[in-house]
């Protein structure tokens, strides 16, 4: 009898064990979708506008940069005289190409802007260059909230492979409202 009691002791913690798991993977399934609810993607394609979940969105212009983006052409230079001479000329082995958007926010909460992603004919994924914030005027440049019913443009250049065509760009968003709000 005191065998029998042990198996059913050990099964009791080994049940006990998988339960706390189960509880834990549940828990942590529960936090990534709900960073999902919070996360709209929307691909934008050229001279068409793509509307998902109450978000307009327009590639209006594609211009390529060529491979070096030069210190002396600087749109926008930092106000610190320190910064600015540290800056030199950013090169690249591909090329760099700067992506005007627009995007109209028909949803009734704010949106972040979270990542773009420049998706070329292959589908391979690049990012937008922070080190090219430089090269794009006060006007161009956006991070932060797009309110409802508001419209945005901005730029974004990206340093992408030399032979990459555009395909369509990815932006990812991040809605500020809450469930438990």
């Amino acid at each position: 009898m005191e065998n029998q009691e042990k198996r059913i002791f050990l099964i009791g913690i080994f049940g006990g064990i998988i339960g706390v798991f189960l509880v834990f993977a549940g828990i942590i399934c529960f936090f990534v979708s709900m960073e999902k609810l919070h996360t709209i993607q929307v691909n934008c394609l050229p001279e068409k506008s793509v509307e998902t979940r109450n978000i307009s969105c327009e590639i209006l212009e594609v211009k390529e940069m060529g491979d070096i983006l030069k210190a002396a052409e600087i749109v926008s230079p930092p106000i610190n005289e320190e910064e600015l001479k540290r800056i030199k000329d950013l090169k690249t082995e591909g090329k760099f190409v700067k992506v005007k958007v627009k995007v109209l926010n028909k949803r009734k909460d704010s949106i972040n802007l979270s990542a773009t992603y420049f998706i070329d004919g292959e589908g391979r994924r690049f990012t937008a260059s922070y080190q090219a914030n430089y090269w794009l005027s006060e006007e161009e440049k956006f991070s932060g909230s797009i309110l409802p019913d508001t419209e945005k443009e901005f730029a974004k250049i990206f340093e992408i492979s030399e032979n990459s065509a555009l395909a369509k760009l990815k932006i990812k968003f991040y809605r500020q409202t809450r469930i438990f709000d």
